[in-house]
């Protein structure tokens, strides 16, 4: 990053990263997680060590990518929500208002640093309104969302951060993984019906974020 206040994102990014975790759902998170590994009395136990970890973990990788002038220190925030997110997507097909838009703020700080912003904002806001659109009219014909608020701002995110063509290509990418994904893997007591297409968003964006980025 040439430019010195470029240099001044990552450490902005890391504190809205802290900020945005600390009032989200970070425990419901930290039990769901422990719960695939130990038993209900362990996990209210552990939760809070885990929390603490995966925020400290977070902040120390991107405080050292940034001391070592690499450009990959402003993605330890976003990738960590986007961590955040696929779990509580995935098991409770929700996306944290909280992270969700801090995530669009720090999308607004990739572009920024990339050089895109004014094509990434008109990318972000075309796409935003064209699936508020869709999803007005199929709720006018079905009578239910076809896609939720928080899937319409990951989107825009995505829109913000990547190129149009690879903005296109990972919401393909989620959609087809997400639909084979729902026909393939059995579905488990307490987790909506519906397809957890937030978590699959997650993780194509969050591979995106690390093939494209700057090395």
């Amino acid at each position: 990053m040439a430019d010195p206040a470029l240099s001044l994102l990552p450490p902005l990014a890391l504190i809205l990263l802290a900020a945005a975790f600390l009032i989200g759902p970070h425990p419901a998170v930290s039990r769901s997680l422990l719960r695939a590994f130990t038993t209900r009395a362990q996990v209210l136990r552990l939760a809070p060590a885990v929390s603490c970890g995966l925020l400290s973990g977070s902040l120390v990788a991107g405080a050292l990518l940034w001391v070592t002038g690499s450009d990959l220190a402003l993605l330890a925030a976003p990738l960590t929500l986007l961590f955040l997110m696929s779990v509580t997507d995935w098991r409770w097909r929700w996306l944290p208002l909280e992270w969700n838009g801090a995530l669009l703020l720090l999308s607004l700080a990739i572009a920024l640093q990339g050089g895109r912003l004014s094509e990434g904002f008109l990318g972000a806001l075309i796409t935003s309104v064209a699936l508020l659109a869709l999803n007005f009219t199929f709720r006018a014909l079905r009578g239910r969302d076809g896609l939720g608020l928080g899937d319409i701002l990951l989107i825009a995110s995505i829109a913000l951060s990547l190129p149009p063509f690879q903005t296109i290509a990972t919401i393909g990418i989620a959609a087809a993984a997400g639909l084979l994904g729902h026909l393939i893997l059995p579905a488990k007591r307490g987790n909506p019906p519906t397809v957890a297409f937030g978590t699959y968003l997650c993780v194509i964006f969050g591979f995106a974020l690390i093939l494209l980025a700057p090395l």
